[in-house]
């Protein structure tokens, strides 16, 4: 059953909060955007890049009454929604804050460069099936 070639791993969630500084949510949105065991996943997406998802579409302010599952459904949904919508996709909230006006240009600039890259990436190598799939998985946990 178990080839003696491979080492046997344990991850355990304290280890992967400490050394990543990842919730157990976040690394469920991780498995969900570049798949897993339970999940295909989006192809062509990695942890990398299902990271840079996560983060670009975190909201500013983590509400202190709302659940962390729901503060990941709403992300994913960020997610989804920015995917399935080809117009405006720059004015979809994201984590970063502004402090000027120079600012905002400078930050949409990178913004728009980076939800482009991700978009892509992720349209180069998905069809829309398989889009609904992922997104559609995280109401059965």
């Amino acid at each position: 059953m178990f080839n003696q070639k491979r080492r046997l791993q344990m991850y355990s969630m304290e280890s992967i909060r400490n050394q990543l500084g990842l919730s157990r949510w976040e690394a469920i949105q991780i498995a969900l955007l570049s798949g897993g065991d339970y999940t295909n996943g989006l192809e062509g997406v990695g942890v990398v890049a299902a990271l840079e998802l996560i983060s670009e579409f975190a909201t500013t302010s983590r509400q202190v009454d709302a659940e962390p599952s729901q503060q990941a459904f709403e992300n994913l949904k960020r997610i989804s929604a920015w995917l399935n919508r080809h117009d405006n996709w720059e004015d979809l909230p994201s984590s970063s804050g502004y402090s000027s006006e120079q600012d905002v240009k400078k930050t949409k600039f990178v913004e728009n460069t980076r939800r482009l890259k991700l978009r892509r990436l992720i349209e180069k190598n998905n069809v829309t099936e398989t889009l609904e799939t992922v997104f559609t998985s995280f109401y059965c946990i």
